[in-house]
């Protein structure tokens, strides 16, 4: 008798293994350096659409012992962002600074669309991340 093999195996809301045949897709991966910040990306391709995934450490919030009106500028650097469409902002739970964006793109990942995607990313992003350097 053979036996049956899943590529895959999940667990869903109510905690039942669901095994599936299809082996999920592994982003395709890949990095660059700008001014200095290190960026990641990651691909999901789809037969339609494709997502898109970026981040950035940009920098180190300061302690307020450490300088407090560095800590409040970048507190409203990080406020005044909320506003953007694609890039965004945050600070993580050891002070880090990340920018990232993560979104769906319509049409198929040519080169093209993903250098067009990381641009758009790049446009809304980099003046903040420019005025982040002056204080993380």
């Amino acid at each position: 008798m053979p036996h049956a093999q899943a590529a895959a195996a999940t667990v869903n809301k109510a905690f039942q293994v669901l095994l599936t045949g299809e082996k999920p897709e592994d982003p395709c991966r890949y990095r660059f350096a700008l001014d200095g910040v290190d960026y990641s990306v990651a691909l999901t391709l789809g037969e339609e659409r494709f997502h898109y995934r970026i981040t950035a450490r940009v920098g180190t919030r300061p302690y307020s012992a450490e300088n407090a009106d560095a800590r409040v500028a970048i507190a409203e650097i990080l406020r005044q962002s909320r506003e953007l469409d694609r890039a965004h902002f945050l600070s993580d739970r050891h002070q880090g600074l990340w920018a990232y964006a993560d979104r769906d793109a319509e049409g198929s990942a040519t080169p093209d669309a993903v250098v067009h995607e990381t641009l758009l990313f790049l446009q809304e992003a980099r003046p903040f991340i420019r005025l982040l350097a002056d204080y993380a």
